[in-house]
């Protein structure tokens, strides 16, 4: 099956040789731990690959979203002026302040978000798309299950590789239907000064066993390709 490189440097060597085509990625971690820079080094590599991405921004805005990618050294202006990369507004919705963005989401229930994400990726025919956070997208939906599915069916006609941002899956079932759905599961966390990296699930593919420590630089995600011993 054809792969996609995830743009994080000693990843793919870890999955397999990168994520399998057209399924969906769960990255899962707390603040800090580089869920946001994840999502842009997948999205940079696409653009260099000449593969237009979405990034649907519903935490921050494309504003700072932008400010962060110039800060790991890419200048994601002329990847959007050659429609390789689109951001979409989703933030303005939930705070109530306007955009001066070109897209734009302006309703808050669940269904106009993935409406309107889906018509920004046929808009400049993505081939990537990174949802951040899932967790707040799925904030806006009464039936959390259902709407995971519909999502999941979504992204399955649309043909399109996506990276999903979350919030660490708690105890209890809870995040189960999410880990479910996903093709892969790559989690990220903190442990005291060192960053860890696990993939907990990647479907139908051999991939790493272990936890591997991963750094945050300039070019993004560098992951340790070495087992780590605690």
């Amino acid at each position: 099956m054809k792969r996609v490189e995830t743009g994080a440097r000693g990843l793919d060597e870890l999955l397999g040789g990168g994520l399998l085509h057209d399924t969906a990625t769960l990255v899962t971690g707390a603040c800090g731990t580089g869920k946001t820079v994840f999502c842009l080094g997948f999205l940079r590599k696409g653009a260099a690959l000449h593969e237009p991405g979405v990034l649907a921004c519903f935490n921050e805005s494309p504003a700072k979203i932008r400010g962060y990618a110039r800060s790991l050294g890419w200048d994601v202006a002329e990847a959007e002026k050659k429609r390789l990369l689109l951001l979409v507004d989703a933030s303005s919705a939930r705070s109530g302040f306007a955009s001066g963005e070109e897209h734009v989401l302006t309703k808050y229930a669940f269904d106009d978000a993935l409406n309107y994400v889906l018509a920004a990726c046929a808009k400049v025919k993505a081939k990537r798309l990174a949802i951040d956070s899932l967790s707040t997208m799925l904030a806006r939906s009464d039936d959390k299950r259902k709407a995971l599915f519909m999502l999941s069916s979504a992204l399955e006609r649309a043909r399109i590789t996506a990276v999903l941002a979350s919030e660490p899956l708690g105890g209890d079932g809870e995040g189960f239907v999410e880990e479910h759905l996903a093709d892969t599961v790559i989690a990220l966390k903190r442990c005291g000064e060192k960053r860890l990296l696990e993939i907990r699930k990647h479907r139908g593919s051999a991939h790493s066993m272990h936890e591997h420590a991963y750094k945050i630089s300039e070019g993004g995600i560098a992951v340790d390709k070495a087992e780590l011993t605690l």
